[in-house]
C-alpha cells in the first residue's frame, strides 16, 4: 500500500463523507483535523501545480488550480489545499 492509499484508508474510517481531489493522489498530504469537525483530506498545493505543469506552463497551471481547484467549493467535506511558503531570514 502507498502513502495516499494509507492516508485514504484512515480518513475512511474517521471520515467516510470525505471528498478527495481526483487525479492528484500523490499530492494528497495527510488528514485535517479539527475540534467537533470532520477530518478532512489535506494536499499539497505545490504538489498539484507541479502535476498540472506536466501539461501546461507553470502560470497556466497556478491559474488553474487557483480557479478549478481551489474554487470548486463541494460542501462541509470539502479536501484543504495547504500552501506553504518558505521565507528567507532576514
Amino acid at each position: 500500500m502507498n502513502r495516499w492509499e494509507a492516508i485514504k484508508q484512515e480518513l475512511v474510517e474517521s471520515n467516510p463523507d470525505a471528498l478527495y481531489a481526483d487525479g492528484y493522489d500523490e499530492a494528497l498530504a495527510g488528514i485535517g483535523r479539527r475540534c467537533g469537525q470532520p477530518d478532512l483530506a489535506v494536499y499539497d498545493a505545490n504538489k498539484i501545480i507541479d502535476i498540472l505543469a506536466r501539461d501546461m506552463s507553470e502560470e497556466e497551471a497556478v491559474e488553474f488550480y487557483e480557479f478549478n481547484v481551489v474554487g470548486a467549493w463541494v460542501g462541509p467535506n470539502t479536501p484543504v489545499y495547504l500552501q506553504t511558503h518558505f521565507w528567507e531570514a532576514d
